[in-house]
């Protein structure tokens, strides 16, 4: 993979070293735990498919701790079938969805079953799987995805972060993770666009040599998670 080639002066090339460099040391400190978080990632919603959508739809500008997970939360406790083919039918039915994230989420769903049944899949987890396996490389040309790409509500960020929970390598290009890139010392590189923001995010994750997945948990933290919009 090429590496990003905007270092057109010394004085540029020499933040990019020193981001790289404050990024190593972190990497340093903190892979093997990243590692492991990476590998677990995508088990997080075996056998709750439906509740995996949940949390992707409404992960779009909401605290992750102290407003997704609880709506997560609600979710299941309402009902107990977990599948995708229920949450298709029925929807969420959660309070305190924007207009059209109920439509967004049962949309999901059904684009991911239509993906199903042309691989003649029945287990949610290996529909999935196999989705995100398909999709490889598209976030940042999600509606060449006719399953789930082209859904309205669906754009590069959660497109991104539907294939890491199902299984694929990938990094949501989010707030938070523009927040860290700029801690590390990548301000001079930071695009102002989503797309923008994925590629930066892949170009570094090369030039450390990671995973998509595991730079993402590398920039995790429990602080950021408590008070970070995505």
């Amino acid at each position: 993979m090429r590496k990003l080639e905007p270092l057109c002066t010394p004085e540029l090339d020499e933040l990019w070293k020193s981001a790289i460099v404050n990024l190593r040391n972190q990497m340093n400190v903190n892979l093997t735990e990243a590692a492991k978080s990476a590998e677990q990632f995508a088990h997080r919603y075996d056998g709750r498919r439906a509740s995996m959508v949940v949390d992707v739809v409404t992960s779009r500008q909401r605290s992750y701790e102290a407003r997704v997970l609880p709506m997560v939360a609600d979710y299941e406790d309402r009902n107990g079938d977990l599948s995708l083919t229920q949450l298709a039918q029925c929807g969420s039915s959660l309070r305190g969805l924007r207009n059209d994230e109920e439509s967004t989420i049962q949309n999901v769903a059904r684009g991911l079953l239509l993906f199903g049944e042309s691989r003649e899949l029945e287990n949610d987890d290996e529909i999935v799987r196999q989705w995100a396996a398909a999709t490889e490389g598209l976030e940042v040309a999600h509606e060449l995805d006719t399953f789930v790409g082209k859904t309205k509500g669906i754009g590069t960020a959660l497109f991104s972060y539907l294939r890491m929970r199902s299984g694929g390598n990938s990094i949501k290009p989010d707030v938070r993770v523009r927040t860290k890139l700029h801690e590390f010392g990548f301000s001079p590189f930071i695009p102002q666009d989503a797309i923008g923001l994925f590629v930066l995010a892949r170009t570094v994750a090369s030039e450390i040599n990671v995973s998509m997945l595991v730079l993402d948990q590398l920039l995790w933290g429990p602080e950021v998670a408590k008070s970070t919009v995505f």
